[in-house]
Protein backbone atom coordinates (compact mmCIF):
# COMPACT_ATOMS: atom_id res chain seq x y z
CA UNK A 1 0.00 0.00 0.00
CA UNK A 2 0.96 3.41 -0.32
CA UNK A 3 1.07 6.46 2.02
CA UNK A 4 -1.26 9.04 2.66
CA UNK A 5 -0.09 12.61 1.17
CA UNK A 6 -2.15 14.35 3.92
CA UNK A 7 -0.95 12.24 6.83
CA UNK A 8 1.40 10.22 5.86
CA UNK A 9 0.17 6.90 7.19
CA UNK A 10 1.15 3.52 5.12
CA UNK A 11 -2.62 2.39 4.89
CA UNK A 12 -4.13 4.47 1.82
CA UNK A 13 -6.16 3.27 -0.36
CA UNK A 14 -8.18 6.19 -1.52
CA UNK A 15 -6.48 7.67 -5.39
CA UNK A 16 -7.90 10.58 -6.72
CA UNK A 17 -6.57 13.64 -8.94
CA UNK A 18 -6.68 17.30 -8.65
CA UNK A 19 -5.16 20.49 -10.67
CA UNK A 20 -2.91 22.06 -8.79
CA UNK A 21 0.70 23.81 -8.69
CA UNK A 22 3.37 21.67 -8.90
CA UNK A 23 6.64 22.84 -8.44
CA UNK A 24 6.76 25.88 -11.32
CA UNK A 25 3.31 25.06 -13.21
CA UNK A 26 -0.23 23.92 -12.59
CA UNK A 27 -0.61 20.06 -13.53
CA UNK A 28 -3.10 17.28 -12.94
CA UNK A 29 -1.55 15.42 -9.82
CA UNK A 30 -2.48 12.35 -8.63
CA UNK A 31 -3.03 11.89 -4.91
CA UNK A 32 -3.63 8.49 -2.65
CA UNK A 33 -5.28 9.44 1.24
CA UNK A 34 -6.28 7.25 4.06
CA UNK A 35 -9.39 8.28 4.53
CA UNK A 36 -12.59 10.88 2.93
CA UNK A 37 -11.42 13.37 5.82
CA UNK A 38 -8.00 13.00 4.26
CA UNK A 39 -9.00 13.24 0.93
CA UNK A 40 -11.35 17.16 2.09
CA UNK A 41 -8.11 18.44 3.13
CA UNK A 42 -6.27 18.01 0.40
CA UNK A 43 -8.76 19.19 -1.87
CA UNK A 44 -9.65 22.27 0.51
CA UNK A 45 -5.35 22.35 0.72
CA UNK A 46 -5.03 22.07 -3.34
CA UNK A 47 -8.19 25.31 -3.61
CA UNK A 48 -6.22 27.27 -0.98
CA UNK A 49 -3.07 26.95 -2.90
CA UNK A 50 -4.64 27.37 -6.57
CA UNK A 51 -6.38 30.57 -5.28
CA UNK A 52 -3.16 32.22 -3.64
CA UNK A 53 -0.48 31.49 -5.31
CA UNK A 54 0.01 34.47 -7.30
CA UNK A 55 -0.19 36.35 -4.02
CA UNK A 56 2.81 33.97 -2.32
CA UNK A 57 4.69 34.55 -5.23
CA UNK A 58 4.19 38.52 -5.54
CA UNK A 59 5.25 38.55 -1.21
CA UNK A 60 8.21 36.33 -2.05
CA UNK A 61 9.70 38.66 -4.87
CA UNK A 62 8.70 41.74 -2.65
CA UNK A 63 10.74 40.51 0.11
CA UNK A 64 13.95 39.89 -2.07
CA UNK A 65 13.78 43.47 -3.35
CA UNK A 66 12.77 45.11 -0.14
CA UNK A 67 16.59 45.86 0.67
CA UNK A 68 17.31 47.60 -2.21
CA UNK A 69 15.84 51.08 -0.96
CA UNK A 70 17.28 50.35 2.46
CA UNK A 71 20.98 49.63 0.66
CA UNK A 72 20.36 52.80 -1.67
CA UNK A 73 19.72 54.67 1.73
CA UNK A 74 22.59 53.24 3.22
CA UNK A 75 24.88 53.93 0.42
CA UNK A 76 24.16 57.66 0.53
CA UNK A 77 23.84 58.52 4.02
CA UNK A 78 26.26 55.63 5.73
CA UNK A 79 23.57 55.46 8.48
CA UNK A 80 23.64 51.95 10.02
CA UNK A 81 19.77 51.49 10.53
CA UNK A 82 19.01 51.76 6.55
CA UNK A 83 21.79 48.56 6.60
CA UNK A 84 19.82 46.77 9.24
CA UNK A 85 15.89 48.03 7.91
CA UNK A 86 17.80 46.21 4.90
CA UNK A 87 17.99 42.85 6.48
CA UNK A 88 14.83 43.12 8.83
CA UNK A 89 12.69 43.71 5.82
CA UNK A 90 13.85 41.11 3.79
CA UNK A 91 13.52 38.68 6.48
CA UNK A 92 10.41 39.62 7.69
CA UNK A 93 8.27 39.66 4.89
CA UNK A 94 9.42 36.62 3.40
CA UNK A 95 8.98 34.80 6.91
CA UNK A 96 5.46 36.35 6.78
CA UNK A 97 4.67 35.61 3.10
CA UNK A 98 6.21 31.39 4.24
CA UNK A 99 4.18 31.40 7.34
CA UNK A 100 0.98 32.75 5.76
CA UNK A 101 1.22 30.62 2.60
CA UNK A 102 2.54 27.38 4.01
CA UNK A 103 3.33 26.24 0.25
CA UNK A 104 6.10 23.52 0.96
CA UNK A 105 7.94 21.66 -2.09
CA UNK A 106 6.48 19.03 -3.86
CA UNK A 107 9.43 16.89 -2.00
CA UNK A 108 8.94 17.98 1.56
CA UNK A 109 5.07 17.23 0.83
CA UNK A 110 5.67 13.44 -0.52
CA UNK A 111 8.12 13.11 1.98
CA UNK A 112 6.10 14.13 5.28
CA UNK A 113 2.13 14.92 4.75
CA UNK A 114 0.80 18.07 3.93
CA UNK A 115 -0.38 18.18 7.36
CA UNK A 116 3.37 17.98 8.78
CA UNK A 117 4.64 19.72 5.81
CA UNK A 118 2.52 22.83 6.73
CA UNK A 119 3.65 22.88 10.56
CA UNK A 120 7.28 22.86 9.57
CA UNK A 121 6.58 25.58 6.76
CA UNK A 122 5.15 27.71 9.08
CA UNK A 123 7.87 26.99 11.59
CA UNK A 124 10.25 28.30 9.09
CA UNK A 125 8.09 31.70 8.16
CA UNK A 126 8.17 32.20 11.92
CA UNK A 127 11.77 31.68 12.39
CA UNK A 128 12.50 34.11 9.44
CA UNK A 129 10.03 36.71 11.04
CA UNK A 130 11.46 36.46 14.64
CA UNK A 131 15.33 36.58 13.14
CA UNK A 132 14.09 39.70 11.49
CA UNK A 133 12.85 41.16 14.89
CA UNK A 134 16.09 40.17 17.09
CA UNK A 135 18.14 41.83 13.94
CA UNK A 136 16.04 45.03 14.77
CA UNK A 137 16.46 44.57 18.42
CA UNK A 138 19.81 44.21 18.57
CA UNK A 139 20.29 47.11 16.65
CA UNK A 140 18.27 49.42 19.11
CA UNK A 141 20.42 47.84 22.04
CA UNK A 142 23.93 47.65 20.45
CA UNK A 143 23.74 51.02 18.20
Amino acid sequence: MSKCVNCNREDAAIKFSVLTWRGSSKENVEFTCCSEECKKEVEDFTAYVNKNVAKFIILIILGSLSFIPFIILYSSTKKDLYGILSLFSTLFIIGFAIFKYPFATPQTNSSFGFRKAVKITKAIGLCLMALGIAVMALFSILG
